[in-house]
C-alpha cells in the first residue's frame, strides 16, 4: 500500500495483479540429457581402490534392486579400471626386467649360478617389499619403478657371493667350508657397497613438502630391496649352494655361460 499525492491511500490490487509462482527447477545433473543424481566415492588414504571399487558395486547393485524399474544405473567414471591397467603394465614390466636379469646374468654364469639367480632375484623383490607398509609407503607406480631400477643394482651381491663359493669348491673346499669361507672372504666388501648405496639415497626419504611424499617411495623401495638382497646373498645363496654341492656336484654344471668361455 502507497500514498498518492492528495494523501489517498493507493493498493496494489488497483495497479496491478500479484502471483506467486515457482521458478522451473534448473537441472543441475543429466547424463545423456535424462536429469540424473550423481554418486562420488571417495577413497581414503592407503586404501585398495579396485577392492572400494568392488564393494561400491556390490551396494550399488543392492541399491537397484530395491528402487523402481524406471531408474537406471550407469558407471560414469571408475578410478578403478584406470589403476588396474597402470599395474597391471608395471607388474609386466617388472617381470620382464626379472627374467631379463636372470636370462643375461645367466650369459656369464654356470648352471648353477644362474639357477641361484633364479631364485635370489624374485626373493630380494619381494623380501624388500615386505617393511613397505612400516614405512608408511603404498604399493603404487612410483615404488613398482623404484623395485624395477633396484633389480640392476641387487643382483651384484648375489653374483659375487655365488662366484666366490664356486671358487672355493673349484679350490678343494667341502660342500660346508666352500660356503662358509667363500661369504667369509666377501661379506665385509657386501656390507660396504650395500651400505653406501643406503646412504646415497637415504636423503631423498627426509625431503619436505608435496615433492618429498611424492617422491619418498622410490629411495624407500630401493633401499629396503638392496637390504634384501644382500641378506639374500650373505645367507640364501650359500645355504643353496651347499645344498647344490651335497647333494651332487656332477648333477650341477659348473661351466662358465657364453660370456665366461672367453
Amino acid at each position: 500500500m502507497g500514498t498518492s499525492t492528495d494523501g489517498n491511500s493507493i493498493y496494489l490490487s488497483d495497479v496491478g495483479e500479484i502471483l506467486l509462482e515457482s521458478k522451473p527447477a534448473k537441472d543441475l545433473i543429466s547424463y545423456n540429457d535424462t536429469p540424473a543424481i550423481s554418486f562420488t566415492v571417495n577413497v581414503k588414504p592407503g586404501e585398495d581402490i579396485p577392492s572400494v571399487d568392488e564393494s561400491v558395486s556390490i551396494k550399488m547393485m543392492e541399491l537397484s534392486n530395491s528402487l523402481p524399474s524406471s531408474i537406471e544405473f550407469n558407471e560414469y567414471y571408475s578410478q578403478a579400471t584406470l589403476v588396474t591397467d597402470i599395474f597391471k603394465g608395471l607388474y609386466m614390466s617388472l617381470a620382464i626386467a626379472v627374467i631379463a636379469v636372470i636370462l643375461t646374468s645367466s650369459l656369464g654364469l654356470s648352471l648353477s649360478g644362474a639357477f641361484v639367480m633364479a631364485l635370489a632375484v624374485p626373493l630380494s623383490v619381494l623380501i624388500g617389499l615386505i617393511p613397505l607398509p612400516f614405512a608408511n609407503v603404498d604399493l603404487n607406480q612410483i615404488s613398482i619403478i623404484g623395485a624395477i631400477i633396484a633389480l640392476g643394482i641387487l643382483v651384484d651381491d648375489s653374483i659375487v657371493v655365488n662366484d666366490n663359493i664356486q671358487r672355493r669348491y673349484r679350490l678343494g673346499d667341502g660342500a660346508l667350508a666352500g660356503a662358509v669361507n667363500g661369504v667369509k672372504e666377501i661379506w665385509v666388501s657386501i656390507v660396504t657397497s650395500t651400505l653406501a648405496i643406503v646412504f646415497t639415497f637415504s636423503p631423498l626419504i627426509f625431503l619436505s613438502g608435496g615433492n618429498g611424499a611424492f617422491i619418498r617411495a622410490l629411495p624407500t623401495v630401493l633401499i629396503t630391496t638392496i637390504l634384501a638382497s644382500t641378506i639374500v646373498a650373505l645367507f640364501f645363496v650359500p645355504m643353496v649352494r651347499y645344498q647344490l654341492y651335497k647333494r651332487s656336484n656332477k648333477m650341477i654344471s659348473d661351466t662358465p655361460g657364453l660370456l665366461g668361455n672367453h
